[in-house]
């Protein structure tokens, strides 16, 4: 993986694309990702590209590399309704979850 993403239009200097990663040829099955948000729940609104967290990039358990976990598309505040039932799944995810 060296460049940008495949099917990636965005400058070099986005979080979105960044400058791309050189791993060993044929490990490409042993890269792990894993993330870390940057509190415990998202909550609307969210701004397109707002970073929210971190993605970890392994390899052989080591971390190699690591990008800003960023919003693709903005998510706007929902109505009354939408967020009292949002509000009440959160209350049941955080009871039982």
């Amino acid at each position: 993986m060296n460049g940008s993403p495949r099917g990636c239009s965005k400058p070099s200097s986005s979080p979105l694309c960044g400058d791309g990663m050189t791993i060993p040829r044929g490990r490409i099955a042993d890269l792990k990702a894993s993330y870390v948000l940057n509190s415990t729940e998202l909550h609307a609104p969210l701004v397109k590209n707002q970073v929210v967290g971190t993605i970890n990039f392994q390899l052989d358990g080591k971390t190699i590399d690591q990008r800003p976990l960023v919003v693709m598309n903005e998510v706007k505040e929902g109505g009354i309704f939408s967020r009292a039932l949002d509000h009440i799944i959160l209350l049941f995810h955080r009871w039982f979850g």
